[in-house]
Order: C-alpha cells, then structure tokens, then sequence
C-alpha cells in the first residue's frame, strides 16, 4: 500500500456509474502526475458493474484514494456532493471516470493555484462515436476563445476546471436536481457571485466523447424517477 502522509493540496472528484471499463484509465493518469500531493475522492453511483470493487482495491493499494459508494442512483450532481463534502485540499479539481489527466495538469493547477479562484483550462477531445470528430482524431478546445459567453453557454467541461475548495461556502455544491450541464450552473454561480476567473491555454487532459454517456443519453438517474413516480401517485 503506498502512504502519503503529505499534505493534501487538491482534491480530485470523480463521480462513477458504470465506468468499470474506463476505470483503470483514469486512475492511472493520477498516478502518473508530477505533482503528488492529491486525494482522490470517487464516488460510485450505485454502480450495476464491478465499479466500486474496482475503485476499493486502487483504494487499498493508495491511501490518497478514497472510495464511497451511494446506495441509489442519484446523478453526477450527487456524486459530486457527498465527495466534495469529504474533501481536504485547497484546490478542486473534477476527473470524470472515462476521462483522463495529462501528466502535469495537476502540477500547473499547484502553480496557479493563487492566480485567481477559477482556473480555466484548455483540454483535448477524442469522438468515439464519430459524430461530431472523424473517428479517432484530437481536437484541442480552448474555452478562452468564448470566455466572454460563460453566461449564455457551457463553456468547458468539468476537466478543463480547477477551483478553489472556499468557493462552495459562498455558492453552494452542484444543484442535484440538474443531471445535464450541472457543472455549467455551477460555474455560473462562481461567476455571478464575483470569483475571479483566468483562462490558461495549457491542456489539462483527454476528454472521451461516448455515445452511452449520461449527457449524450439524457438518461434519469433512478432517483429522479422515484421522485417523479411519488409525485404522480
């Protein structure tokens, strides 16, 4: 078991459902950073695959990994809390589980860390549906080039988004009751309520777009569906 007893400077949040096939990916570009003095806080969302056994023995094997587990499935805004509310770093940074981190992003977020309280980064893509990249190709996207639109549209995913951990006493957590562009309204808020904002043209990691993933489905979280049937009934 490898033991870090150095301080935590960013907290890592990766929210899970399913993603027992992408899993070891994105762990992996943890291990691989420069920078070491992270945590690692990944909540499985009532999981029907081997997600939350896989994430336990990365748990057992790394002391920075911390593994949770909900007992119904709630949506990413879910997730995202209950790890946010057990987070110890400065920083927050968001790895979602199909998604992966380049080997120095979480060294220039150390680095910018007092630069301003949003740090926005650029990130690649890769399509692997094919219907909005050729197969197979990277695409760079760089959200400065629409900064002055952070309002009216997403501007980047959660990847590309570094934050410090203070910000969620002034604004609150995700809202739960949004499971699609839940992180923009976040980052609005951030806006609305005067965080400062810089836009970095360094690419923080590869964002996998997949034909099954939440936001591509507009799948309801199970949670949303009991709600909605008591409400009904």
């Amino acid at each position: 078991m490898v033991n870090y007893c150095s301080p935590v400077h960013i907290s890592v949040i990766m929210p899970i459902f399913n993603g027992a096939r992408f899993l070891n990916r994105a762990i992996h570009s943890l291990y691989a950073q420069t920078f070491s003095h992270w945590e690692l806080l990944a909540v499985d969302d009532c999981s029907t695959d081997y997600s939350y056994e896989l994430l336990c023995k990365h748990s057992i094997s790394d002391a920075r990994i911390h593994a949770y587990r909900l007992m119904e499935n709630c949506g990413p805004s879910a997730a995202r809390n209950h790890a946010l509310r057990h987070a110890k770093g400065f920083m927050i940074t968001y790895l979602d589980c199909d998604d992966e981190y380049y080997p120095n992003y979480l060294e220039y977020v150390s680095k910018c860390k007092n630069k301003a309280d949003v740090i926005v980064f650029a990130y690649d893509a890769i399509d692997e549906t094919g219907m909005i990249l050729p197969p197979g190709e990277i695409w760079t996207w760089d959200p400065a080039i629409v900064r002055w639109f952070l309002l009216q549209h997403n501007v980047a995913c959660p990847l590309g988004v570094a934050h410090r951990r203070d910000l969620l006493d002034k604004v609150g957590l995700f809202n739960k009751a949004i499971y699609i562009s839940e992180d923009w309204d976040l980052w609005k808020r951030f806006a609305l309520a005067g965080a400062e904002f810089i836009f970095l043209p360094i690419r923080s990691g590869l964002y996998h777009i997949r034909a099954d993933s939440l936001s591509r489905l507009k799948r309801i979280p199970d949670a949303y569906r009991s709600e909605r049937k008591e409400k009904s009934g």
